[in-house]
């Protein structure tokens, strides 16, 4: 009998604990029911707007019927901490708000959401298809705390706000473009977010855009494909973002830059992979007109120290032309690219541009392989924008191979080219590279052959994830 009392209590506790539920289905909803009524699967409301009338706690949810669709309504919280999802069998229910947003977080009701397997689109304006946080208002820090996940957006989703996980969901731009631009995280409130396994496709400009004063949001094991402009653009313009991590990312078919860093500060770029590209793969730049905040930076604009590290990356393929680069810095300065493997890009691996050195300073570049097979690259593996072939602070330990042809590197200014060998004599440095062939897996696996010469060749490095790598290049495994 005492077992059967705290079973009874214990399920007490565990329905409070969780809250209410809201059901809600356009084929067999009624919004004439009572709230009660509305708590059971068999007796659910039809529309969404019936949610005004309640005075949903923390812990509610409010679920959408599988298989069914939603027009001209928008999904607006009307309190913190409400769970919004889906029951029932068959495809996401999807919410249409016709001409209007399908997803709108205000500035009121904002904090511990969830929203999960729910389909949201626009079919009646060419407009983004949800905001979260009210992203055109600096006087609100926007949605916190937040979970969104499991979702489907056929166009693109504005972010304003913190701590918030936007995890497995699909963004794709097929039938709605919208503003040109998958996620797009929009002022200083914009921090500390995650976007984690999802999929963002098919934007005339960037899959992913974080810009103006972000910080610390981490961009893990994301797909990105079919956009124009850039895969993923951390924008700092004429201000700048900081703390970002880019890591484990899929980027390919990218018309212009992979991955686009712009006045961005104390970055990782790491274990991304990229295939299929533009003009480039990394393009790092800065602006003359970049501020400082908080302390960030060790200048402004051009010339800045970005403290930023390009790691473990994979590029294969792409270039589409003699001014295509697979990594290209702007007269930005603090750059450390280590452990990278490129290979049978069309045109410069490793481009660097400048008016003065000075513009370029603390360059590191230790442990990559620069590969071609069939085609060489013409315009110098590692291109110069001037005389200056002593210019980076660290290059060694780098696998050079361009298919038998001797010009590695080369300079814009005189058009003088130099072969590994000259180049160790010219500069003194580069005594640990490599000029063979680094006997990859195969052409679309960069993993190093057991005969290769890269092998426990590389400078013992510890890299951001913690770990002592013993080879050249990205792949370690062999």
């Amino acid at each position: 009998t005492m077992k059967i009392i705290l079973t009874i209590l214990l399920s007490f506790t565990i329905k409070t604990a969780c809250g209410a539920t809201y059901y809600f289905s356009q084929n067999s909803g009624d919004d004439n029911r009572n709230e009660k009524a509305a708590q059971n699967q068999s007796t659910p409301w039809r529309s969404i707007n019936r949610l005004s009338s309640l005075s949903l706690k923390s812990g509610d949810s409010v679920l959408f019927k599988k298989g069914e669709l939603w027009f001209g309504e928008t999904l607006e919280p009307t309190s913190d901490g409400v769970i919004f999802g889906s029951y029932g069998r068959g495809p996401l229910p999807i919410i249409d708000g016709g001409k209007n947003l399908a997803l709108n977080v205000s500035v009121i009701y904002r904090k511990r959401l969830t929203f999960e397997s729910i389909a949201f689109r626009r079919t009646l304006s060419k407009g983004i298809v949800a905001q979260l946080g009210n992203a055109w208002s600096t006087a609100n820090s926007g949605m916190l705390n937040s979970v969104i996940k499991n979702c489907r957006f056929y166009g693109g989703v504005i972010v304003q706000g913190s701590y918030n996980r936007f995890e497995g969901n699909l963004v794709d731009g097929k039938d709605n473009d919208g503003n040109g631009n998958g996620i797009w995280e929009h002022h200083q409130y914009c921090h500390h977010n995650t976007y984690s396994g999802n999929i963002v496709r098919n934007f005339s400009i960037r899959g992913i855009w974080t810009m103006i004063d972000t910080h610390h949001g981490l961009f893990e094991n994301n797909t990105i494909y079919n956009c124009k402009l850039a895969g993923i653009d951390l924008d700092g313009a004429d201000y700048l973002v900081y703390g970002h991590t880019v890591k484990g990312n899929t980027i390919y078919n990218i018309a212009n830059d992979a991955i686009e860093l712009e006045n961005a500060f104390e970055c990782l770029v790491s274990e991304n992979k990229m295939h299929n590209g533009g003009r480039s793969y990394i393009y790092i730049i800065n602006y003359e007109k970049c501020s400082i905040k908080d302390g960030k930076g060790a200048a402004n604009g051009i010339g800045a120290i970005l403290n930023t590290t390009i790691s473990g990356n994979t590029m294969i393929g792409g270039g589409k032309d003699e001014f295509s680069m697979a990594v290209g810095i702007h007269r930005a300065a603090g750059i450390n690219i280590v452990n990278n493997t490129i290979f049978n890009f069309k045109s410069r691996f490793l481009d660097i541009d400048y008016q003065s050195r000075e513009e370029v300073s603390r360059i590191k570049l230790i442990n990559n392989i620069f590969s071609t097979m069939g085609t060489s690259s013409w315009y110098g593996m590692i291109n110069f924008s001037g005389n200056h072939y002593d210019l980076l602070e660290e290059d060694d330990y780098i696998c050079l191979y361009n298919n038998g042809r001797t010009d590695i590197y080369a300079d814009r200014e005189t058009n003088s080219h130099k072969s590994l060998e000259s180049y160790v004599i010219a500069t003194g440095k580069a005594t640990h590279s490599l000029s063979v062939d680094p006997k990859f897996l195969s052409t679309t696996n960069v993993c190093l052959d057991k005969n290769s010469p890269c092998l426990y060749a590389a400078k013992a490095m510890t890299l951001p994830d913690g770990k002592l790598r013993p080879h050249i290049g990205a792949c370690q495994s062999h």
